[in-house]
């Protein structure tokens, strides 16, 4: 697999190609039995040459020795879109998700109805 070192990580591309069956199983990806034959690579927004913060540097966990995450709590708030890709941010949104859920299925269930009230905001 030939990958395009036109662009900085986290940037954005806009990728024309053919989904093919991988006559390799491609272990860098989640999708390990096909792989895009691109045909054309266009950089939509190219991002920083040095973020504040790697993904995978804020993705690590806190090991028994106390070693954890290299990112400071200040630069994940700085960077907070940032920080929200990270395997623990989106497990939060899935649960918390998952919560909601399952009040707005029972109170619904029970015959509840559901409203959105206008906010006014000043």
């Amino acid at each position: 697999a030939v990958v395009s070192t036109q662009s900085t990580g986290e940037s954005i591309v806009d990728i024309q190609g053919v989904v093919v069956k991988a006559d390799v199983p491609v272990e860098s990806c989640s999708q390990r039995n096909l792989e895009l034959q691109g045909m054309t690579f266009h950089v939509v927004s190219e991002s920083e040459p040095q973020l504040p913060l790697q993904i995978d540097d804020a993705s690590r966990p806190i090991g028994a020795d106390g070693a954890g995450p290299i990112v400071n709590q200040d630069t994940r708030l700085n960077n907070r879109i940032l920080d929200l890709r990270t395997p623990t941010s989106q497990a939060i949104f899935r649960v918390g998700h998952g919560v909601v859920e399952l009040f707005r299925e029972y109170l619904s269930a029970n015959g509840f109805t559901e409203i959105h009230t206008p906010k006014i905001i000043s």
